[in-house]
């Protein structure tokens, strides 16, 4: 028997292979992002335009944001950072305000033909990238849902200035939406989820959702 597969020449075998497969996740996620961007492909910004705007939140909004993680500090999440979003106020009922939101990884234009479907039915729409998603910047620091939400708070009283409006959310954005009913029932007439993610809050570094919310 070959020196490599008797009993001492297992440990040297059982490193080699994990050494090869270590070698090798780089290249498997390089071709795997690939295949995800060749299916899903960055689409155009729409004829009626896309923006930018800096979210900035206040220290009282940071504080809210990290009383939800006992070992986290406002100081570990970033309280800005530029959202690129899509909003068509033009030829709609503005008594009829929709905003679109993702599920995670998803970018603006995943849901694009549901949102040309409501202006078709007359609705103003927005839809957005979350931070670190699409055509939106990335923050240091952590994420969290809350985070997430009140991102969405600041775009919509940008966008809708004081209007309340309906929320669509599909997944992460049924959370995001449910999140906004709850902890802001000023800005929200209806909410609208599918698929919504069960996890309620923070995702802790075990693994473990804790429902804060």
């Amino acid at each position: 028997m070959s020196p490599l597969f008797n009993q001492a020449g297992w440990p040297a075998l059982a490193f080699g292979v994990s050494f090869a497969i270590a070698i090798a996740i780089p290249g498997w996620l390089h071709a795997r992002n690939e295949a995800v961007l060749l299916a899903n492909p960055k689409l155009p910004i729409p004829e009626y335009g896309g923006a930018v705007v800096t979210i900035n939140h206040n220290e009282d909004t940071m504080k809210k944001i990290a009383s939800s993680v006992d070992e986290l500090s406002h100081a570990d999440f970033a309280s800005s950072f530029d959202m690129y979003y899509e909003a068509q106020l033009e030829n709609c009922d503005p008594d009829k305000n929709v905003v679109v939101l993702n599920g995670t990884n998803g970018p603006s234009w995943t849901l694009h033909p549901f949102v040309e479907a409501l202006r078709e039915k007359g609705y103003c729409t927005l839809n957005l990238d979350y931070r670190g998603h699409g055509r939106s910047s990335s923050s240091p620091g952590e994420y969290t849902a809350e985070l997430f939400g009140e991102d969405v708070v600041g775009i919509i009283q940008h966008v809708f200035r004081g209007k309340s409006v309906h929320l669509f959310g599909w997944s992460f954005g049924g959370l995001i939406s449910y999140y906004l009913a709850l902890e802001h029932p000023e800005l929200v007439r209806s909410i609208a989820m599918t698929g919504m993610t069960s996890c309620m809050g923070f995702i802790t570094h075990d693994g473990a959702c804790d429902s804060s919310f």
